[in-house]
């Protein structure tokens, strides 16, 4: 039911409307507001499974982007390589 709603997004009385549809006779929307307030909410095994779900999506409507990492992964050239702590620094995950 969801992946025909892929790509309707309206704007409802000034809130951004995430998903909208019907079941069983009913009319169902929420608001963007509403989805982050109800994620918010939910246990962090349940986040990390969507947060999984969210990168997973964006990598099958991003052309090329599993070649790319694949092709930076297998990378022979040590000149190219960082190491961990390195990649932590330019990702801000260093610790202070």
């Amino acid at each position: 039911m969801f992946a025909a709603l892929a790509g309707r997004e309206a704007e409802v009385a000034g809130e951004f409307e995430i998903a909208s549809y019907r079941a069983a006779g009913y009319f169902f929307r929420m608001s963007f507001e509403a989805l982050t307030r109800e994620v918010a909410a939910w246990p962090d095994e349940q986040v990390r499974r969507f947060q999984a779900f969210l990168v997973t999506l964006r990598h099958q409507r991003e052309q090329g982007t599993l070649e790319k990492l694949g092709a930076k992964l297998d990378d022979p050239d040590p000149s190219r390589w960082v190491t961990l702590e390195e990649a932590e620094r330019r990702l801000g995950l260093a610790d202070a």
